[in-house]
């Protein structure tokens, strides 16, 4: 639904390392190691918002795309992280390390977050 949002984080190097540091992701890893310009993005089909995952799903179906990892649209279900994965999510909020440490969002974070 929120598709500025996850282009922004495919198209930031920064994010990329980031959410790397913390989990696996093969998307990630791919536009990392080839470059951007070995991906491609095509918009399928539009829809309602509201037939939005059940047309994900249905692509999701016929395309079996390489880099998805979840089968089901819309849901991490059955999706497990390694335990190494948790121990590295978990070591990187703990104490001075949480970059939010002794600090509160601003009211502008918070009103941008929920757009």
């Amino acid at each position: 639904m929120n598709l500025s949002g996850r282009l922004s984080i495919y198209y930031s190097q920064l994010m990329i390392k980031r959410i790397l540091n913390m989990s696996k992701s093969h998307i990630l890893s791919a536009i990392l190691k080839y470059g951007h310009s070995k991906f491609t993005l095509e918009i399928l089909e539009y829809c309602d918002s509201d037939k939005c995952l059940e047309r994900e799903q249905y692509y999701i179906d016929l395309l079996k795309p390489e880099y998805n990892i979840l089968q089901k649209a819309g849901s991490s279900l059955g999706f497990k992280h390694s335990e190494e994965t948790l121990a590295k999510m978990s070591s990187l909020k703990v104490g001075e390390q949480n970059p939010m440490f002794g600090k509160l969002h601003s009211e502008e974070t918070k009103a941008f977050r929920d757009i």
